[in-house]
């Protein structure tokens, strides 16, 4: 009798490992595909972070030190999103990257579909508690983000497959990730109806996260152009297919044209600073040098792929230059 109970048991140990073993496998699976996407997916992605902290600094009057656990929270919230737009987007563009980022794809491909959703999922569900605990404002703002990145990348919807769609989603998606920040500063304890009254969200936060979106329109050109052959093969429409090489450049050198026309419209509107606004003038001209550089380039997609690091660069310094027009 008593072997038999010994057997019994040792048959439940034996399942009980054989259930916790492919478990252990997937999540280990999990945390390695993770730390493969902080690797290969944070230089497009850090920009928002920065973005969120500047507008965050903005309305706490640079009390950084102050309110540092807030500005750390809110910091992380944006990259997570970030991070779990671009892995989503990457699991519903597998075909396309196997001809624009071949290696991304392949490592994409090696992974289980339920498992990248669960990443994604996971991803957004702690950005959205974290921006919930900060701020009922912030958590909205999470909440119409990841909606927006899901219209973007769904099959169902695709909107990057829709020009000019595509370009207008990220900005406005880059717009609210500023935006994140100003309300995480704001805190908890006001009404929803009044979120968006000046004395809520100052105009000089609106001003910061509206220049954001018209800036990453460079950055996420850039990107249409850099994988133009994988787009022309899937049939999207982006800028550089439905415009062409040379009206897309137009609309590239437009953008710092239209920041310096909204800081003199916006000058006395949001009390915009003198030595401000010489920050935000030279670094324009630096966009506009960028731009005439690489304008006999664009149809070299290698060339601009290696050339984006630099945007982002540019984007961060415009970001700073606002930043000190603003405080």
């Amino acid at each position: 009798m008593t072997e038999l109970n010994y057997r019994k048991d040792l048959q439940n140990d034996n399942c009980r490992i054989c259930t916790a073993q492919p478990f252990n496998r997937q999540f280990n699976d999990l945390i390695q595909i993770f730390f493969y996407y902080v690797k290969a997916r944070t230089p497009p992605v850090y920009c928002f972070p920065i973005a969120t902290i500047l507008s965050f600094l903005l309305i706490s009057k640079m009390h950084i030190l102050e309110d540092a656990v807030v500005a750390s929270g809110i910091g992380i919230t944006s990259y997570l999103l970030g991070l779990a737009t671009y892995v989503y987007n990457d699991l519903t563009d597998i075909n396309v990257d196997q001809i624009n980022r071949k290696e991304q794809s392949i490592i994409t491909q090696n992974q289980s579909r339920r498992g990248l959703i669960i990443l994604v999922s996971f991803l957004f569900t702690l950005a959205a508690t974290i921006s919930y605990v900060i701020s009922p404002y912030a958590f909205l703002i999470s909440i119409l983000f990841i909606i927006l990145g899901i219209f973007y990348s769904h099959p169902k919807f695709s909107l990057k497959s829709k020009f000019p769609l595509k370009t207008i989603v990220t900005a406005t998606g880059a717009g609210l990730l500023s935006l994140l920040g100003g309300a995480a500063a704001i805190g908890n304890g006001l009404e929803y109806s009044t979120m968006f009254n000046s004395t809520i969200l100052p105009l000089s936060t609106i001003y910061l996260a509206i220049s954001f979106s018209i800036f990453y329109f460079i950055q996420s050109i850039m990107g249409d152009i850099a994988d133009i052959i994988g787009d022309r093969a899937a049939g999207r429409n982006t800028f550089p297919l439905v415009l062409g090489m040379n009206r897309t450049l137009a609309v590239m050198l437009s953008v710092p044209f239209v920041i310096l026309t909204m800081n003199g419209l916006c000058f006395n509107l949001v009390h915009i600073s003198v030595h401000g606004t010489i920050a935000i003038v030279s670094t324009c001209l630096l966009v506009v040098g960028f731009i005439g550089r690489i304008s006999n380039r664009l149809h070299d997609p290698s060339l601009i792929k290696s050339k984006r690091n630099k945007v982002r660069y540019l984007n961060i310094l415009m970001q700073i230059s606002l930043l000190i027009a603003l405080i």
